[in-house]
């Protein structure tokens, strides 16, 4: 980790209600824009000051490591302005399944995509099974999780540009699957994904045209916004729990979106989660972007 947790814990209990970006001085290496090599040099020299066994002695771009994992032995982990939010409504109105693109991309079984309309407006549909009724329901799980984190994105003073705008969600009807099932457009293979349950779906902003943040299109200006998207994602207390570049889209401009909530995680009475939950969560971000993309993009 290279995002150092800090030892502090005035410091270390500001985040994640406080961006990281608002801090003063900014965590060191928070957004790289500076040449890789200087970054390496310090972190060489930082290294050999210290006694640390976090530190390894290849000082290459992708062994940048000094950190504390754990964080203040005396975190209490207490978040004393965080709220529960009332969850996201389930919508009633008319939603359209569209015959031109009905989506099946990489998913786990029991989890669809698909391109709707309500209310004149395209949305992406993303369709759990609703397994409550089984013993040991999984899909329903999900939904909730997801469901649970885009209702704190709802509850944000701020409008969170880093996850796309959720209104709701909705129950699709035995009617609606009966007519995915007649229609030759739909990419279902009804043998293979049968869906033998009902469905529940939140509908979320679609973006048509996005591309996964990769070594082929990131730039120090997308990095930083990831990075800036992940503190703002925090700070409505939401986890992410899945970061990989599946989950990360480039979807106009410079604008950086995170999706796939299903399995993250908010603050719950007796089992809130550490802060340094968060602080090693900005770490597998940082991970991500700068060791894995950048360092390997093509000059």
């Amino acid at each position: 980790m290279l995002i150092s947790i800090p030892d502090d814990l005035a410091t270390y209990k500001r985040y994640p209600e406080e961006s990281l970006f608002k801090f003063d001085p900014l965590p060191k290496y928070l957004t790289l824009s500076r040449n890789l090599s200087d970054i390496v040099r310090e972190q060489q020299e930082e290294c050999t000051r210290s006694v640390s066994t976090a530190c390894v002695p290849d000082f290459s771009v992708q062994n940048l490591v000094f950190v504390n994992f754990q964080g203040p032995s005396n975190d209490d982990t207490v978040f004393p302005e965080y709220k529960k939010p009332e969850p996201l409504p389930q919508l009633h109105g008319e939603v359209n399944f569209l015959d031109r693109h009905f989506i099946r991309i990489s998913a786990p079984p029991g989890v669809w995509f698909f391109e709707v309309e309500f209310e004149s407006r395209k949305w992406l549909l993303k369709a759990f099974l609703d397994d409550s009724s089984t013993e040991n329901p999984s899909y329903i799980n999900r939904f909730k999780k997801e469901l649970n984190a885009y209702s704190h994105f709802k509850a944000s003073k701020h409008v969170i540009e880093a996850v796309p705008h959720c209104p709701g969600w909705i129950a699709v009807s035995q009617a609606q699957i009966a007519s995915l099932r007649s229609n030759p457009k739909c990419r279902i293979d009804f043998e293979e994904d049968p869906i033998d349950f009902p469905l529940v779906g939140i509908l979320m902003e679609y973006f048509p045209d996005a591309e996964n943040l990769s070594d082929k299109n990131i730039t120090f200006a997308l990095a930083e916004n990831a990075m800036r998207g992940i503190c703002s994602i925090h700070e409505c207390y939401v986890v992410h729990n899945d970061i990989a570049e599946r989950n990360c889209l480039v979807v106009s401009g410079n604008r950086v979106v995170w999706v796939d909530f299903d399995i993250s995680f908010t603050p719950v009475p007796g089992r809130v989660p550490k802060r340094a939950y968060y602080w090693l969560e900005v770490d597998a971000v940082w991970e991500l972007l700068y060791r894995r993309e950048i360092p390997i993009k093509p000059q």
